[in-house]
C-alpha cells in the first residue's frame, strides 16, 4: 500500500522524495499491557527512489525503508521534530501532509450487529503472490 501511494504521489508532485505518515502502537513493552490509555507513536516514513525506478524497485526501496522505521518506533516523534529544528505550522503537520492508517477490517464481516440496509458486505478472496529476483 505505501509502496503504490509513493509511486501515486510522486507522479502527482513531481518529486521521488516524500515523507508519509503512519501510526504505531506504543505498547512494545510488557508492562504497559495491563495500562489504560493510547500509547500511540507517529513515524514519518521518507522514501526516495531514482527517476528510472521500476514499480517492483520501489516495492522493495518501500520495503526495506519501512523494516529500518519500525526498527526505530519507539523514538519519539516531538523529539525528531525538535533534532530537526524545524518550524512548526499550526495548519498542517509538521513533516507530513499524508497519514496512511493500516486497519484490519476482519471484523466487520462477521458482525451481526452492523447491518446497514441495502449493503451486502462479503470477503474478498486474493492470492498473494510474491517476486523474488
Amino acid at each position: 500500500l505505501m509502496g503504490g501511494l509513493n509511486g501515486l504521489l510522486s507522479r502527482y508532485a513531481n518529486t521521488r522524495d516524500i515523507i508519509l505518515g503512519t501510526p504505531v502502537a506504543g505498547r512494545d513493552h510488557g508492562d504497559l499491557e495491563g495500562q489504560v490509555g493510547l500509547f500511540l507513536n507517529t513515524l514519518a516514513i521518507r522514501t526516495r527512489f531514482a527517476d528510472a525506478s521500476t514499480f517492483e524497485e520501489l516495492l522493495s526501496i518501500q520495503k526495506s525503508t519501512l523494516l529500518e522505521a519500525y526498527a526505530h518506533q519507539e523514538y519519539p516523534f516531538d523529539r525528531l521534530v525538535e533534532e530537526l529544528s524545524i518550524k512548526r505550522d499550526v495548519s498542517r503537520s509538521v513533516l507530513f501532509d499524508t497519514l496512511v492508517v493500516f486497519q484490519n477490517q476482519q471484523d466487520l464481516l462477521v458482525s451481526d450487529e452492523l447491518a446497514l440496509e441495502g449493503l451486502e458486505i462479503s470477503s474478498y478472496a486474493h492470492m498473494e503472490k510474491t517476486f523474488n529476483k
